[in-house]
């Protein structure tokens, strides 16, 4: 057992080693003002270094030695521990260090995984939960700063890429990249393949077919409500581009229809999807509010909601209004709401409309825009459902970046249609 003593000794004593586990200091002006004011209130830990008579290596209260360094102090009060090895010095500095609130976590993952690699060194049947004891944190959380800090070790370039990132977002990142390789050797070893299935039906019937929280993202694109889409219905005009020949009455309903279908829709889609999931359903900009107050019992939603620039105007201008060209998206959670978001990104997405010429359904959306959603709010194996498929064109997003997808669509020729191309794999990808 190690006895200490308390004293003064010159400032240029003390002797720093280079591999101390501390490495970020932040707060020292604060300190060294206050280290000038009232003096060193608690001394710095030392022990007597072996190889230099009269010098002292520093255990513990690194951040005290550096600003009392600031405020030009030529002594420091020390307290002295006698017959110390070096295991137990190493253990006095990571215990005192991890206990601090200003530590980053990736500092403090390390600094744990120490403390646990040199109580295994003394005892072989030491636990992460004996660890966990010793620094008065949870089991869990010491499990997994363990486990973060090896990985750490293991691939330095990993912590650069996200160690300047809150803990919880870092997880996310490396969850990310832990899936993605997984799909990729299962796919290597033919084990992998990502599914297509477009069911043909009524969405409020085909649902109840869908497992409790099963779902990673729910993404479509309901009928808007738009009492105008009713002049393009087939045989109300006689100028409509090829796209809106294809309309019919399953393509719009009117607004009241539309929010029922929505109310009744609610309860199961957060039934089907996981806790945390996504979700992201399209809407005209003047029915924003509609729609969140038809899912606001059942979601969160938080501002600001996704506007996608078609880069061509909805409506022209007369003269008397600015000219729209954007379409709304909103974006909501499944609590709680702990699912990250892939990047950070603007709520402005930029991809030019299908041109009508080429759609194989009235509102038929690019499959760019769909990826982007797609690849924010989910990983690679995930599963994803449109209740209101069309084209089937977040199946074929969905597909072609390694997700599963499941749609739903009433209507029997837009079904046949999105059949054919999924079953021989014919699909446009406009946008990226």
């Amino acid at each position: 057992m190690s006895t200490s003593t308390a004293h003064k000794t010159h400032i240029k004593n003390i002797i720093v080693k280079e591999d101390r586990g501390r490495k970020n200091f932040k707060g020292i002006e604060e300190l060294t003002q206050s280290v000038k004011a009232h003096g060193l209130i608690h001394p710095i830990v030392v022990a007597h270094d072996s190889e230099q008579e009269g010098k002292y290596l520093l255990i513990a209260g690194e951040r005290r030695y550096r600003a009392c360094i600031l405020a030009g102090f030529v002594e420091i009060d020390i307290r002295l521990r006698e017959d110390i090895d070096d295991l137990e010095m190493k253990e006095i500095e990571l215990e005192e260090n991890v206990k601090r609130s200003d530590l980053s976590w990736p500092e403090q993952c390390e600094l744990l995984r120490q403390i646990d690699e040199i109580k295994r060194v003394r005892d072989p049947g030491w636990t992460n939960r004996q660890t966990a004891e010793v620094v008065n944190l949870t089991s869990g959380h010491v499990s997994y700063s363990i486990k973060l800090a090896k990985r750490f070790k293991e691939e330095p370039g990993l912590l650069k890429e996200v160690g300047h990132l809150p803990i919880r977002a870092a997880m996310q990142v490396l969850e990310r990249k832990d899936q993605a390789a997984k799909v990729e050797r299962l796919q290597k070893s033919g084990q992998f393949t990502a599914s297509t299935n477009l069911r043909l039906g009524n969405c409020l019937d085909l649902i109840k077919d869908i497992p409790d929280a099963s779902i990673d993202l729910l993404l479509t694109d309901p009928p808007y409500g738009l009492e105008r889409l009713d002049d393009l219905i087939e045989g109300g005009s006689s100028s409509m581009t090829p796209g809106h020949k294809m309309m019919s009455k399953t393509h719009n309903l009117d607004l009241k229809t539309v929010l029922e279908l929505l109310q009744s829709l609610a309860p199961e889609f957060k039934r089907v999807l996981k806790p945390g999931a996504h979700l992201y359903i399209f809407t005209a900009y003047q029915y924003i509010g509609d729609f969140v107050k038809a899912l606001g019992d059942w979601f969160i939603f938080q501002p600001p909601v996704l506007h996608w620039d078609r880069e061509k105007a909805t409506i022209p201008g007369y003269g008397y209004n600015y000219m729209n060209r954007t379409e709304a998206i909103i974006h909501g959670h499944r609590d709680p709401r702990t699912k990250r978001l892939k990047d950070n990104q603007w709520n402005i997405l930029v991809y030019k409309e299908v041109p009508r010429n080429e759609r194989k359904y009235p509102t038929e959306k690019p499959i760019g825009l769909l990826k982007q959603l797609i690849e924010q709010s989910t990983m690679m194996g995930d599963t994803i459902l449109d209740p209101f498929a069309g084209s089937a064109s977040t199946l074929k997003a969905g597909i072609a970046l390694q997700r599963n997808a499941i749609g739903f669509e009433i209507n029997e020729e837009a079904w046949r249609r999105a059949q054919d191309e999924l079953v021989n794999g014919v699909s446009k990808t406009n946008g990226k």
